[in-house]
C-alpha cells in the first residue's frame, strides 16, 4: 500500500466520521426536543417520527460499514461470469446483464437525487416563508424560529435574529442531505442487489426453457424431432447434462447469494417498514393540523411520500423476485414446440 492509497484512506475515515457526526448530533438535538414538547400533540409527534427515521438510518449506515466486505463480495459475485450461456433467438445473456448495469446505475442516481430534494425543498420553503413574513434583523411580535422550521430540532445556539435562523435552516438542510445520502445508499444498494438477482434468475429460467434448442445451434445438428431421442445422439445427450448440471450450480450459487442478501438486510428492513408506516401516521396528524396553503404542509407531505415510495420501491422489487422464481421453478417443465 503506497503513500497516495493510505491518504486517502485516512481522508476517507476523516470524512466518515466528520459525516456520521453530524447525523448524531441531530438526531441528539430532534430527541432533546421531543422532551421539551411532551405537552404539545404536534411537535411532540412531529419531532418523533423525524427522530425515529433518523435513529434508522443511523442503523443503516452502521450495518453498511460493518458488512461492507460481504456487500463487495456479493456485488463481485452478482457481476461475475462464471455462468456464461450461449445466446439463442431473444435470449442474450450479454445484452440482459449490460441493461440491468445501466439501469442499477440511473436508478442510484434518481434515488440520491429524490432524497436529497426532501431536505433541499424544505429548506426553500421555510426559507421563503422566513423572508415573506419577517423584516429587518430580529423577529416580530411573538415568533421565533421554531415556528418555520419544518423539521423541528433544538437549536444550540442563539436564534434570536433573521440570521441565526437562516444558519439553523442550513444546519437542518446540511444534516437531511447526510441523512438522506445515507439511506439512499442502502436502498439503493438493496434494489439494486434484487434486481441484479431478479436478471440473474430471468437468464436462468430462460437457460433452462431453452437448454435444447442452444445446443442444437451450437453443434449445427440438424435432428428431426419428431422420430429421434436425444439417447440416439449421445454426444447431445452428453452436452444436455452437463447444461443442466450448471443450471442447477448457478441456481445454487443464487441461492447462497439470496441467504448472505437475507442475513444483511432482514431486520433493518423490518424495522424500516415499522418506522415507515410510523412516519407516515405523525405525518398525516400533523399535517391535519396545518393548513393546505402553508410551506410546512407541503413538507409533511412530501416526507410522507418520500417515505411511501421507498416502501412502494422495496416492495416491487422483492415481488420481482418473487416472479422470477416461480418462472424459474416452472421454466424446464413448459412444452417445447417440438415436443408431443
Amino acid at each position: 500500500m503506497n503513500d497516495s492509497t493510505r491518504c486517502r484512506m485516512a481522508l476517507s475515515i476523516v470524512w466518515d466520521v466528520f459525516m456520521f457526526s453530524s447525523g448524531f448530533a441531530f438526531a441528539t438535538l430532534e430527541a432533546m426536543m421531543i422532551k421539551t414538547n411532551l405537552n404539545d400533540l404536534k411537535l411532540f409527534f412531529q419531532v418523533l417520527g423525524t427522530f425515529a427515521a433518523h435513529v434508522l438510518v443511523l442503523l443503516k449506515y452502521c450495518v453498511m460499514m460493518f458488512n461492507y466486505g460481504k456487500l463487495s463480495n456479493i456485488k463481485e459475485r452478482l457481476r461475475s461470469k462464471r455462468f456464461i450461456y450461449d445466446a439463442y433467438g431473444s435470449f442474450d445473456q450479454e445484452k440482459m446483464m449490460a441493461e440491468s448495469a445501466i439501469f442499477c446505475n440511473r436508478f442510484m442516481r434518481l434515488t440520491f437525487l429524490s432524497y436529497v430534494l426532501v431536505g433541499v425543498l424544505a429548506h426553500i420553503s421555510a426559507q421563503w416563508k422566513l423572508k415573506s413574513e419577517q423584516k429587518g434583523i430580529y423577529f416580530q411580535g411573538n415568533s421565533t424560529c421554531y415556528d418555520f422550521l419544518p423539521y423541528v430540532f433544538m437549536i444550540p445556539f442563539d436564534d434570536g435574529s433573521i440570521h441565526s435562523c437562516e444558519f439553523a435552516l442550513s444546519f437542518m438542510d446540511f444534516s437531511f442531505c447526510i441523512m438522506s445520502s445515507y439511506i439512499a445508499g442502502y436502498d439503493a444498494i438493496f434494489c439494486c442487489f434484487l434486481k441484479c438477482l431478479d436478471t440473474h434468475l430471468q437468464i436462468l429460467s430462460a437457460a433452462t426453457k431453452n437448454i435444447r434448442e442452444r445446443l442444437l445451434s451450437k453443434g449445427n445438428m440438424a435432428i428431426d424431432y419428431e422420430m429421434q431421442y436425444d439417447d440416439s445422439v449421445p454426444n447431445l445427450e452428453q452436452e444436455m447434462y452437463e447444461e443442466i448440471k450448471k443450471c442447477n450450480h448457478h441456481l445454487s450459487f443464487l441461492l447462497r447469494i439470496v441467504q448472505d442478501i437475507d442475513g444483511i438486510f432482514s431486520f433493518p428492513m423490518l424495522l424500516q417498514i415499522i418506522t415507515s408506516m410510523f412516519l407516515m401516521a405523525s405525518n398525516l396528524f400533523v399535517a391535519s393540523m396545518l393548513s393546505p396553503f402553508e410551506p410546512e404542509f407541503y413538507s409533511l407531505v412530501e416526507f410522507m411520500l418520500a417515505s411511501l415510495g421507498q416502501l412502494c420501491m422495496v416492495c416491487h422489487f422483492c415481488g420481482r423476485i418473487t416472479e422470477s422464481g416461480v418462472r424459474k421453478v416452472v421454466s424446464p417443465f413448459q412444452k417445447q414446440p417440438h415436443l408431443k
